[in-house]
């Protein structure tokens, strides 16, 4: 029983430190590429370098970075004025489709009798394109109006957000692997009971920040575009 408390301690101060360590270098790299043009400090690289041969394997792979792209979440709001809303909603849906993306929602409220032709239109639509359409569609959906009364245009930059959830998503993996190694060499119930226990939080963890990532990712592949038009 001794023997693997210590076991579940050591692994897991090992990878908080690992994560320490790694947010620390990745600090003063980039401190040190702005002040010498880019080259590290003899001292840092050695002491990287002591770190890196201290840890496991496994440990190792889980804290390697991934060159990754920057991760932009491009969101747009117009509002349209033009003589006729419901076909602009239609041709903003055709739009939509034909760049590969969908209609998120359509909702069309008329105001006032038809019939005296006092009616008025408006139309609400909201539509999801792939990122890399969004300007082309922007613009298209801009030449359905007589006027454009009101635009707003958002860009959020997740990069840094998506590539700590793959370092802290690779760190528990890591770390969900030496539990189930715990688990096979475990000599009591009460054991393998304890280390179950461990191993279902860094589960639940490890889809926490997944369910994170899979949002980030949807988010920056498809833009979202709200259209008003009256």
């Amino acid at each position: 029983m001794r023997i693997v408390k210590a076991f579940l301690l050591s692994a897991v101060f090992l990878l908080v430190g690992c994560s320490q360590s790694s947010n620390t270098s990745n600090s003063n790299s980039t401190r040190n590429s702005e002040l010498s043009g880019g080259a590290p400090s003899a001292a840092t690289s050695d002491t990287a370098a002591s770190q890196q041969t201290s840890l496991p394997a496994n440990i190792n792979a889980a804290q390697a970075p991934t060159t990754t792209t920057r991760k932009i979440i491009q969101n747009a709001a117009l509002t349209l004025e033009t003589d006729k809303p419901a076909e602009g909603g239609q041709r903003i849906a055709a739009i939509a489709e034909q760049s590969g993306g969908y209609v998120a929602s359509n909702e069309t409220r008329q105001r006032g009798d038809e019939d005296a032709g006092g009616a008025s239109v408006t139309v609400n639509i909201e539509v999801r394109v792939p990122s890399a359409q969004f300007n082309n569609v922007l613009e298209k959906i801009r030449g359905l109006g007589s006027r454009v009364s009101n635009e707003k245009t958002t860009g959020q930059d997740v990069t840094e957000e998506f590539i700590d959830l793959e370092a802290r998503i690779r760190t528990k993996q890591a770390l969900e692997a030496q539990f189930i190694e715990i688990m096979r060499t475990a000599k009591t119930v009460r054991d393998a009971l304890e280390v179950q226990t461990q191993l279902a939080e860094v589960r639940t963890e490890i889809e926490r920040l997944q369910g994170r990532l899979r949002y980030l990712e949807n988010q920056t592949s498809l833009s979202t575009i709200k259209v008003t038009l009256y």
